[in-house]
């Protein structure tokens, strides 16, 4: 809690997100009842490229809303990708896209069974995982 308020006041601060140089768009649902958007709105007109969105009708989790909510941000993130992206020349075809063979493909790395309890467990919205014990995960070794 004490890194969450430190971390809001310094965003609070014009100064130290006028040297963000990248463009940044923050969605926020109108209708959100766990978080105001005061701080958003105050966050996107300090940035030099700041952009603010509310959604109207959203309750707080745009990306979970109805289609007609959540298309609002799409229309957006699509634009913000659209104005940094550098466009093609031309539009490919899967008739160009020469397939690689399996035994030329790139090994593929999977995280252990540790890393991956301690990925999940580190992002919002999920729950942890069991950590197997020792004597039911075999250990391989790669060629």
């Amino acid at each position: 809690m004490d890194f969450a308020l430190k971390a809001t006041r310094y965003l609070a601060e014009r100064a130290n997100l006028q040297t963000v140089k990248i463009p940044v768009v923050i969605v926020s649902a109108a209708e959100d009842k766990l978080v105001t958007d005061i701080a958003q709105r105050r966050a996107a007109a300090n940035l030099p490229d700041g952009h603010f969105i509310s959604v109207a009708g959203a309750e707080h989790e745009i990306l979970m809303e109805t289609d007609d909510k959540r298309d609002q941000f799409w229309v957006a993130f699509d634009a913000l990708a659209d104005r940094l992206a550098p466009p093609l020349a031309e539009p490919v075809t899967t008739a160009e896209v020469t397939p690689i063979p399996a035994s030329e493909a790139p090994l593929k790395i999977v995280a252990s069974p540790e890393a991956q309890t301690t990925e999940a467990a580190t992002k919002p919205g999920r729950k942890p995982v069991a950590k197997p014990s020792a004597a039911k995960t075999p250990s391989k070794k790669l060629p």
